[in-house]
């Protein structure tokens, strides 16, 4: 039932949630699976089929264009669809065939969703095309001829690319009187036969056609790099940039506030994020008491999510974040194990050197990259803040020297626009609360410790007790916040966001690091052995796009379709070096250098 206009509660950072459901699928531990393509296979990461097909295919609010326009559009030169499998794979997306959950057969990571929150779009269609966390964190490493599907692993996507590209297939549409009238035959004639709401007009459809290609192109422009930084390329995005975007410029009506999205990163991967206390590479989201599911929703508004503001006042009208299908994937995600080497068909890892590895780990990276059992299910992991720079300290051997575009882009942001996307954000939460409940309960305990989850309990049962208002919801979040918020910031502090407002970045366990190059958090080194080289004698520029893996130095090949030119703004490959990170030791002695990498396998 729509409610009515409610206030915003200041909440702290948070993040997705799930819920649990009884698998009655394959188990999934390795090999091929329904809907695969091309000969996929998958490695045991404790879920089963059914399993990844929820993860691949839960819709959890994000709104790109109406679904069946993306099944009928034709490529902006070409009659072929742009959903067909070879064009999704130039972007380096995953296509998949049809299954129960993916019935007209979607890429890993794009869903079906139903129009909320913006009545123009629920005037089109009621059926939306969105995308979900697999489409960003879904990897494949290939080798001699073997497809290992890895999920929580990034993906080689082009975002950027798939996205202009789209928008110049329906500006081609609009132009193209043969190709508009393909196209518009086959959506209303779909359109009907699902009943989806569709229109049966072309003329209405050439003017919603026209008003979305320009709503997808303007989100292009506000969303993306300078002149002098150039494309995202494969395997990259500017995430963070994007969601301040959508939220503090879009979201509450005040369009001056775009800034440039021009600090690009590697998709981190994301199995353990819900046993983690900080996510995000710079560590800027805590995941205590109510900082998973302020990630999540967060994550919804910025990848094309709805969102209704009341202006004058501030208030969330409405959102068209999916809290059910949140709680669904976050709760998925706590279950999610880091895959293992072991488990693929990649040269096995030599015992000897193994053991000589554990040696020079424990030398030169145990001290940030702590050992964990990755199948621990009450596994915690505190990170390792390290600061990119250190001011008062330029020879600080424990700051990473790194690129510092991306920590330095986020503090700039939140500080020019304070609470802007917290109270736009907490908005959403706080409505979620009030449309559904349990949903949105749900979401906020799925992953949580046990200590959290009987807090939250208690807590419930004396706010939400009877009558669920915004009164009780607010004191219900708010105590939550209190107990197990993250610390307010203070800028004076020369500590690590978000203690103080020093730019850092988060040191983690490696376990599955093998399946998650280009290494650092802006993609800029190839390989793990160039890592582990100084930075000088690292490739200033390299091919990215290819999933062929090169199992001796532990990267994907020099090939592809983009070119990363360390030299360019935000992509520098520096960092990471020094007398404590053993990488002139290292370089000078190929046997221990062999050794780590082959240790490195293991995890």
């Amino acid at each position: 039932m729509k409610r009515a206009l409610f206030g915003v509660v200041a909440l702290g950072c948070a993040a997705l949630a799930g819920c649990s459901q009884a698998p009655t699928a394959q188990a999934c531990d390795a090999g091929t699976f329904k809907g695969a393509f091309a000969g996929e296979v998958v490695v045991a990461q404790n879920w089963n089929c059914l399993e990844r097909q929820e993860f691949w295919f839960t819709d959890q609010g994000s709104q790109i264009i109406p679904y069946v326009w993306f099944i009928h559009l034709e490529q902006a030169g070409s009659t072929a669809k742009f959903s067909d499998p070879a064009n999704i794979d130039r972007y380096r997306y995953l296509p998949q065939n049809p299954t129960t959950l993916n019935p007209d057969g979607l890429p890993i990571g794009f869903t079906k969703g139903t129009a909320r929150a913006d009545r123009a779009n629920g005037e089109i269609s009621r059926d939306w095309l969105g995308m979900t966390c697999a489409a960003c964190h879904t990897g494949q490493v290939e080798f001699q001829g073997a497809k290992y599907l890895i999920d929580g692993a990034p993906t080689m996507g082009d975002f950027e690319k798939l996205l202009r590209d789209l928008v110049a297939a329906m500006e081609a549409t609009l132009n193209d009187e043969a190709k508009f009238g393909r196209f518009a035959a086959a959506v209303i004639a779909d359109s009907r036969a699902r009943n989806n709401g569709g229109t049966g007009d072309s003329d209405q459809l050439r003017t919603q056609l026209d008003r979305m290609t320009t709503i997808r192109d303007d989100w292009n422009k506000r969303n993306q790099g300078t002149a002098e930084s150039g494309d995202y390329g494969h395997g990259r995005l500017d995430a963070v940039g994007a969601i301040i975007n959508e939220v503090v410029a879009i979201g509450l009506g005040e369009p001056g506030n775009v800034t440039p999205a021009d600090a690009p990163v590697s998709y981190p991967f994301i199995w353990d994020t819900p046993q983690h206390d900080k996510v995000q590479w710079n560590g800027s989201i805590t995941n205590a008491g109510l900082g998973a599911l302020t990630r999540n929703v967060a994550e919804v508004l910025g990848v094309f999510g709805a969102l209704d503001v009341d202006t004058d006042s501030g208030n969330v009208r409405a959102t068209s974040v999916n809290i059910a299908g949140l709680a669904r994937l976050e709760g998925l995600l706590s279950q999610l194990q880091s895959p293992r080497w072991r488990d693929t068909g990649l040269p096995a890892a030599d015992p000897a050197l193994v053991v000589k590895g554990r040696e020079v780990f424990e030398e030169f990276c145990d001290g940030c990259h702590r050992d964990i059992d990755q199948a621990d299910p009450a596994r915690h992991i505190k990170a390792r803040m390290l600061p990119a720079v250190n001011p008062k300290n330029p020879d600080d051997p424990n700051a990473l020297a790194t690129d510092i575009t991306m920590a330095r882009n986020f503090l700039k942001k939140i500080s020019s626009a304070p609470g802007l996307v917290g109270n736009a954000v907490s908005g959403a939460i706080l409505l979620a609360f009030l449309e559904d409940t349990e949903d949105a309960l749900k979401a906020l305990k799925a992953g949580q410790p046990a200590d959290v989850l009987v807090f939250v309990d208690e807590a419930a049962a004396r706010h939400l007790a009877g009558t669920v208002d915004p009164a009780g919801i607010g004191a219900f979040l708010g105590e939550i916040n209190a107990k197990y918020g993250a610390p307010k910031t203070d800028p004076t502090k020369p500590v690590c966001f978000p203690r103080g407002a020093l730019p850092c970045y988060k040191a983690r366990p490696l376990n599955g690091i093998w399946a998650t190059a280009p290494y650092l958090h802006n993609g800029s080194v190839r390989t793990m052995r160039q890592l582990l080289l100084p930075a000088a004698q690292r490739e200033p520029s390299f091919q990215v796009g290819t999933r062929e893996f090169d199992p001796v130095d532990m990267g994907f090949r020099n090939e592809g379709a983009f070119t990363l030119d360390t030299g360019l703004p935000g992509n520098s490959n520096a960092g990471h070096d020094g007398p404590i990170y053993g990488n002139a030791e290292l370089a000078n002695d190929e046997d221990r250098m062999d050794a780590l990498l082959e240790y490195l396998k293991t995890l």
